[in-house]
């Protein structure tokens, strides 16, 4: 770190780096760095507050295909007029067991918004050489964010929390103004877009899915069909399906498709596990993809678990590891929060 920029190991071996080669380390705090660490660097802190969310908006819109250009507009009012309403309440009105931060949430919704997008319109001129009509690509872009909207900051919070997003969410769609009602410090919007087709208001926002052939809400367990218990199953091989299991799996096929990673947080016994494995098992291509599924426990290293991922994939050439040529390599760890954290926090092999 100092200005000699000399690397001293162990061994002693020192290795000088040349003068053009500069470090640069993205840490979360300074909580374990000494004096001399700090007075050695140069540091740059970047507060969220002062980037704000706009910025991570602006730049996924200008990466935006041809086909979805006369829609800027209107996915930027959907923003710019639900976001910061949307994070006060994550913020401070539920209780979120893991808490998130504004530009995770923001990211997430982006992500997931996408993906839906990607999977609802075609996008690609060479693969559909037809365009859909305008007036239905408004009403599936409305649907995507709105469900994308539940999933990624509705989602984050516990059971208690869910009832009050679900009636947040129902008046925002209809354009309501909300600041007063629910004691907000972000104002209300001069313009707020009322959605075209609402969710159903007999209902949880959680419970509904955008019906892609007729673009109208249903519920997730319409998505349910011909359900058989074999005569010879055992009872702990029987997975009965629910909405629950309908809205993950539908959820976790959907950000994959377009290369997104996937966190399933949630109590013990929930049947996370059993939907992820039944979906790598049964649902996803086998001609796309393969999978390694193992499970993290208290005394896992780090140099374990990337002998596990090394040993189950191909080897291209030297330090060069892979799936077969041709697929994706899915990896599903279970029991994520298991190992234990180093002293300082850092993660060594």
């Amino acid at each position: 770190l100092d200005d000699n920029k000399k690397l001293c190991l162990n061994s002693g071996e020192i290795i000088k780096l040349s003068p053009v080669a500069t470090m640069m380390f993205e840490v979360e705090d300074l909580a374990v760095a000494s004096p001399a660490t700090v007075s050695r660097c140069g540091m740059v802190f970047m507060e969220q507050v002062d980037i704000g969310w706009k910025v991570l908006l602006k730049s996924w819109l200008d990466t935006l295909p041809e086909r979805l250009h006369d829609f800027l507009d209107q996915m930027k009012s959907l923003f710019e007029s639900n976001v910061d309403c949307l994070w006060e309440m994550c913020q401070r009105k539920v209780k979120c067991p893991v808490p998130p931060t504004q530009n995770w949430l923001v990211m997430n919704l982006l992500h997931l918004f996408w993906s839906l997008l990607q999977a609802d319109i075609p996008l690609d001129p060479e693969v559909d050489p037809k365009d859909m009509p305008a007036k239905e690509k408004e009403v599936k872009i409305d649907n995507a964010f709105w469900l994308a909207v539940v999933w990624a900051f509705g989602a984050t919070t516990d059971s208690d929390g869910r009832k009050v997003m679900n009636e947040f969410i129902h008046k925002i769609q209809s354009g309501e103004k909300v600041q007063e009602q629910y004691k907000l410090i972000v104002g209300d919007p001069d313009f707020r877009p009322i959605s075209k087709t609402p969710f159903p208001p007999d209902g949880s926002v959680y419970d509904f899915y955008p019906n892609p052939q007729s673009n109208k809400w249903e519920q997730w367990t319409r998505r349910i069909t011909g359900f058989d218990i074999p005569k010879d199953a055992q009872m702990h091989t029987i997975t009965v399906p629910t909405a629950d299991t309908q809205r993950q799996a539908y959820l976790l096929q959907t950000l994959v498709a377009q290369e997104y990673h996937v966190l399933f947080s949630g109590l013990t016994g929930t049947g996370k596990t059993v939907v992820i494995q039944q979906e790598l098992l049964k649902n996803f291509d086998k001609e796309k993809y393969s999978s390694i599924s193992f499970a993290f426990s208290a005394q896992t290293t780090s140099k374990q678990c990337q002998d596990i991922i090394d040993g189950k994939l191909d080897k291209r050439r030297k330090g060069t590891f892979g799936p077969p040529l041709g697929k994706r390599c899915l990896v599903f760890v279970d029991d994520l929060n298991m190992p234990a954290k180093e002293t300082f926090g850092a993660q060594p092999p």
